[in-house]
């Protein structure tokens, strides 16, 4: 969902969104005078090579260009690791007593003296069909380029067909 609003937000701001294509990390070219980048559509096998200015690594911890062009630099004393699960709530009846107001759908800290944890019920949409979802999301989008506030902008239902709160 989240992949999807972005693009969205992309595609709106004047950006190309190729789908089905993959960059060649090895072989792109960062320079000051603009970037090349080669580029292969998965499906026809054709490549092509794009230039841009920027350059965004979104290849997730792997950093691919980061890994290409630089090396990680770790600093004594400073962690900065971080872990997260994912769980799915069978029976809601079982939540201890003590956790029903993390029952919400806003984020929820727990704090220990070793650190902290957060709680974050995630509505989800698996399932919804993506033109729902791209109406849902251009809905939304529309309502917040018209500057409606947020406490005006309708939640009862929305395109995709989902009862749902909206905040932007």
């Amino acid at each position: 969902m989240s992949e999807l609003l972005l693009t969205l937000i992309a595609q709106r701001n004047g950006i190309d969104v190729w789908h089905g294509h993959q960059a060649d990390i090895q072989n792109t070219v960062l320079s000051s005078e603009g970037d090349v980048i080669p580029i292969k559509n998965v499906g026809a096998g054709t490549k092509l090579e794009t230039k841009s200015p920027l350059v965004v690594d979104g290849t997730g911890r792997f950093r691919q260009i980061g890994s290409k062009f630089s090396r990680v630099k770790r600093f004594d004393g400073w962690n900065t690791d971080a872990f997260w699960a994912y769980f799915e709530c069978h029976n809601e009846a079982a939540i201890p007593d003590v956790l029903r107001h993390y029952e919400a759908s806003h984020t929820n800290h727990i704090c220990f003296p070793e650190g902290w944890i957060w709680v974050i019920r995630l509505p989800s949409w698996q399932g919804s069909p993506i033109p729902n979802l791209m109406d849902m999301i251009h809905y939304i989008l529309d309502h917040a380029e018209a500057g409606t506030p947020n406490d005006e902008l309708p939640s009862v239902s929305d395109p995709s067909g989902m009862k749902c709160v909206v905040v932007i």
